[in-house]
Formats: C-alpha cells, sequence, structure tokens
C-alpha cells in the first residue's frame, strides 16, 4: 500500500502537466502566447529595399552591405 502512494501523486502531477500545457500550446502556436511580438510578411520595406539595391550597385562589389544588423556594446 506505501508503494501506491507515490505512484498516485506522480499520476497526478503528471496528469496536472499535461492539462496545462495542453491549454497553453494552442496559443503559443497561434503566436497568442507569452511573446509580444509577430511576424513581418518581409524583412525590408520596398523603400528599404531599393536603397540597398542602389547603395550596392554604388560600391561596385569591393564591400558588402550587412542591411540591419544590431549593435551591441558592453559597458564594463
Amino acid at each position: 500500500m506505501q508503494g501506491l502512494i507515490p505512484v498516485i501523486v506522480l499520476l497526478i502531477v503528471l496528469a496536472v502537466v499535461i492539462f496545462v500545457g495542453k491549454s497553453l500550446l494552442p496559443g503559443l502556436l497561434r503566436g497568442q502566447g507569452a511573446y509580444p511580438y509577430r511576424r513581418e510578411p518581409t524583412l525590408f520595406t520596398p523603400a528599404e529595399r531599393s536603397f540597398l539595391g542602389v547603395l550596392e550597385q554604388s560600391l561596385q562589389g569591393q564591400s558588402r552591405v550587412s542591411a540591419r544588423s544590431a549593435l551591441a556594446m558592453s559597458l564594463r
């Protein structure tokens, strides 16, 4: 009988985890989860893409342009 109690407790915990997981999973898959981000249809707007093309042409293959690059600075 004492070996049965840990098994019952484990099954209850497992059921709670499955229930919570099933209730959160659909929201996360639709993008309505904990993250406040949304997907953009394109990386650049048409004006940005046009400017990037003109900029690359003006460099004549001598350099490469990295657009939308994040710059970070470490403060110590």
